[in-house]
C-alpha cells in the first residue's frame, strides 16, 4: 500500500534507460506521487547531453504510459551550477517529502537541507554513458538498454550515430 508521501527523482536522463525505468516501476507503487526532475534541462545538442529536454520527456512519459504508471509527474529543471544554492532551486519547482538517489553529492546536498534521502535500486551494466556510446559507434545493442518509448525517440529524431 502507498504512502503519502511525494518523491522526487532527479536525474539527467541522457537518454532514459531501463535503469532510469526500474527505479521509477520500484518507487511508484510506494509513494502517493513521484516527481520525475528532468535536471540539467536547458542543455542538448552535446557530445556528452545530446539529447533536448522535449525529447527525455516524450522517452519518460511514453515509458510510464506503456507501463501504466499514472501517479507520477514529469517536470524540468535547469541547472544552476551554484551547488550552495541548488536545493532550494529545485525546491521552486515542486514539493516533495524526500528524494531518491544514488548520486552521493546530490545525496549530500539534500541530506544538509533535512530532506530525506533514500538509495534507489540499480540495474548492473545499464548507463546513460553506455547507451551514448553505443549509439554514436552505431551498436545496435544500445536497444537493448532502453525502453521502447526511448528507441522510438532517438528512431524517430535519427539520433543514431550521436
Amino acid at each position: 500500500m502507498p504512502t503519502d508521501k511525494v518523491g522526487l527523482y532527479i536525474g539527467k536522463f541522457q537518454p532514459f534507460h531501463n535503469g532510469h525505468l526500474l527505479v521509477i516501476t520500484s518507487l511508484a507503487p510506494t509513494l502517493r506521487k513521484l516527481i520525475i526532475a528532468i535536471g540539467s534541462s536547458q542543455y542538448g545538442g552535446s557530445k556528452d547531453q545530446p539529447f533536448y529536454a522535449s525529447d527525455r520527456r516524450r522517452m519518460i512519459s511514453g515509458a510510464l504510459t506503456d507501463q501504466k504508471i499514472e501517479n507520477c509527474e514529469v517536470i524540468e529543471i535547469p541547472d544552476i551550477h551554484d551547488a550552495e544554492r541548488w536545493v532550494d532551486h529545485v525546491k521552486r519547482y515542486s514539493k516533495f517529502d524526500l528524494v531518491f538517489t544514488n548520486n552521493e553529492p546530490v545525496r549530500q546536498l539534500f541530506v544538509a537541507k533535512g530532506i530525506e534521502v533514500r538509495s534507489t535500486p540499480f540495474l548492473p551494466g545499464v548507463s546513460g554513458t553506455l547507451v551514448r556510446q553505443k549509439l554514436a559507434t552505431g551498436d545496435p545493442d544500445w536497444q537493448k538498454l532502453v525502453p521502447p518509448a526511448t528507441v522510438e525517440v532517438i528512431r524517430n529524431n535519427n539520433w543514431q550515430g550521436l
